[in-house]
């Protein structure tokens, strides 16, 4: 009862909303105004397809004009609506970018990556949005009142623990579904909330001339990722809650996001402003169209509910072979088409420059390339066809492995033993 009392605004009661939802659809005035332009046989016809419709419970929250349509649609396209809702969210996110980048005034463009952040986690998730939301706030409490060196373990605890309640909540209320809850934006948050934390602790490092490591090279990663100075408070929901990550990441370091806002970024490249991110943009978004083939694939060859079935097991052996591989291949693409979406939405703010890249030309000229390429979070050749362990999860989830290396593996030890 405890926990289902903290975490009920997390799952909707799927009864009561389907009550509340025919009622507020058969009470609705709008609809008896309309009555009048009908005729009572057609009325009636789509009354009773207006009711036949069970809109999805992680929808809910949205009005019905929408709520019908996207349940409407997710069931003649075999989607869940709030994956066509995320889905949206990325195509929108585009757009928002181009216009953001463009914003002149710092503080208008960490409000508007806040508001628009919120909007897309309210759309995505309802009143559930409130969890990434606490979590943060705790977390920005907690770096000004801890002791400078026990901020980041704190932390660490804090949003582990946060996000593992939530998933043990989810296991308990949908075990083994796939729904979109606010669970994937609390995997996002608690990533940067540690980083976060690591940051600020070691800049009150450098201020006080403490080294970092022993390591030169891990001292010198610390100090170029360190913040010297507490953000403020919008700043800070600014780099949690970007609209362009907040749903599935990509995750970055808090540095790279504000002198992107600032415009240091670059300055830094030796250029005025950011250059114009189209061709990048267009090359992201159509490695996605392209990945999206094998999403296409991966639903025409289902595993859950058949690899363990009588009728699979009576298939020769080659033909199970190559089904599984074939299926669990194309499974990962999903995955890659959610990142690349994800991320032409950052190139599109200017979130994805990573500076400029001098090459030499077979002419012995030198030529400048433009990198977008921060906040990449995966290489898919790289993935598909490594060749060793390493070559693998260096290329998958970028922005979660280098967390774990930097925030985990470098930082949680007890002596001498790595705490992952």
């Amino acid at each position: 009862m405890w926990s289902h009392q903290i975490f009920s605004f997390g799952v909707r009661d799927d009864v009561d909303t389907s009550k509340k939802i025919l009622r507020r659809r058969t009470q609705t005035p709008q609809l008896e105004s309309d009555r009048s332009c009908l005729h009572d046989a057609a009325y009636d016809d789509v009354m009773q397809m207006a009711t036949a419709i069970a809109i999805d419970p992680y929808i809910s929250h949205l009005p019905d004009f929408v709520a019908v349509p996207l349940t409407g649609l997710g069931a003649a396209v075999g989607v869940s609506p709030d994956q066509i809702i995320l889905l949206l969210c990325f195509i929108a996110a585009i757009p928002l970018g181009f216009v953001h980048q463009r914003i002149p005034s710092v503080t208008a463009r960490h409000v508007y990556s806040v508001l628009f952040g919120f909007l897309f986690m309210y759309v995505q998730y309802g009143v559930s949005a409130l969890h990434p939301l606490i979590s943060a706030t705790v977390t920005y409490g907690l770096v000004q009142v801890l002791p400078r060196d026990k901020i980041g373990s704190v932390v660490f605890v804090w949003s582990i623990c946060y996000m593992s309640a939530s998933h043990l909540y989810r296991m308990w209320v949908d075990y083994l579904g796939y729904h979109i809850d606010f669970t994937t934006s609390q995997m996002v948050v608690t990533v940067k909330m540690v980083t976060f934390a690591y940051n600020i602790q070691d800049g009150i490092k450098l201020k006080q001339q403490i080294p970092l490591h022993a390591r030169p090279d891990m001292a010198a990663t610390r100090a170029h990722r360190a913040l010297t100075q507490l953000p403020s408070i919008l700043e800070y929901y600014s780099f949690m809650f970007f609209y362009a990550g907040v749903l599935i990441g990509p995750c970055y370091e808090a540095v790279d996001y504000f002198q992107t806002m600032d415009g240091s970024a670059a300055k830094k490249a030796g250029l005025k402003s950011l250059p114009n991110p189209t061709i990048a943009v267009a090359k992201c978004f159509g490695a996605g169209l392209l990945c999206y083939i094998g999403v296409f694939i991966s639903g025409l060859m289902p595993t859950m509910g058949y690899i363990d079935s009588a009728a699979f097991f009576d298939r020769p052996l080659y033909f199970r072979f190559f089904y599984i591989w074939i299926a669990v291949t194309a499974g990962r693409f999903k995955y890659y088409f959610a990142w690349f979406m994800s991320e032409t939405g950052c190139i599109a703010s200017g979130l994805g420059f990573n500076g400029v890249k001098k090459i030499k030309s077979k002419d012995g000229e030198t030529d400048e390339v433009v990198r977008w390429d921060r906040v990449n979070n995966v290489d898919v050749l790289k993935v598909e066809f490594g060749q060793s362990i390493f070559d693998l999860t260096n290329n998958w989830n970028k922005g979660v492995n280098n967390w774990l290396k930097h925030c985990m593996s470098h930082r949680q030890n007890l002596h001498g033993l790595c705490v992952v």
